[in-house]
């Protein structure tokens, strides 16, 4: 993978960090918060565009042991929950 700055200097198109959202990241975390039992140690892992629209996927912090949840930007449901890591 090539870092940013890397591709800024040679000229190389750099994908926007996220796409336009409905809800702010604080928002997001709290949706995700009450959805993993209260979890309260949660990072953001990614925004992307999908075909239904913008789907946060907000997780713990713990890989293995981990899970992720995917939330709707549009309407702020948790769409599901994954666990995520090496088990």
């Amino acid at each position: 993978m090539i870092p940013d700055w890397l591709k800024r200097l040679i000229g190389w198109p750099v994908a926007p960090a996220r796409p336009p959202c409905r809800m702010s990241e604080a928002q997001a975390r709290a949706i995700a918060s009450s959805a993993l039992g209260g979890e309260t140690a949660l990072i953001v892992h990614d925004v992307v565009a999908t075909e239904h629209g913008v789907e946060w996927r907000i997780g713990t912090a713990t890989m293995g042991t981990g899970e992720v949840a995917h939330i709707s930007d549009a309407t702020g449901a948790v769409l599901r929950i994954e666990p995520w890591g090496v088990r």
